[in-house]
């Protein structure tokens, strides 16, 4: 003959816990997941340039307009030369800054400083 187990509600509630607490954790940590991504897609939007509407830029003597095509390549209108140079020294840096940058590093020994060690050797 077999030996028959007898389960009680006594002795099914601690695996009835376990799935609970083990789903409350899994809940937690797809908060977590979602408020995390939510934060890292805020942070790398507003590493972006604004493209779009009125800023105010001191150092121009009249307004300026700046419109991008479906490609985004930048058409500036201004009153006066000056301030046509500046927007497009402003457009320049709104599009290239990083590479702007990058190549201003590279040209004074600066590179090993964000790129690593593997720049060392251009830096010298």
């Amino acid at each position: 003959m077999g030996t028959h187990t007898v389960y009680s509600a006594e002795t099914a509630r601690p695996r009835t816990r376990i799935w609970r607490i083990l789903g409350a954790i899994v809940a937690g940590l797809m908060v977590l997941v979602i408020v995390g991504i939510g934060w890292f897609l805020s942070i790398a939007r507003s590493a972006l340039p604004e493209l779009d509407g009125p800023l105010p830029v001191a150092g121009v003597s009249a307004p300026v307009s700046v419109t991008r095509d479906a490609h985004g390549v930048p058409t500036i209108e201004s009153a006066t030369l000056d301030d046509l140079f500046f927007a497009q020294g402003y457009v320049t840096a709104q599009d290239r800054l990083f590479q702007m940058d990058l190549m201003r590093r590279a040209a004074t020994g600066e590179l090993a400083e964000i790129v690593g060690d593997v720049a060392l050797e251009h830096d010298r």
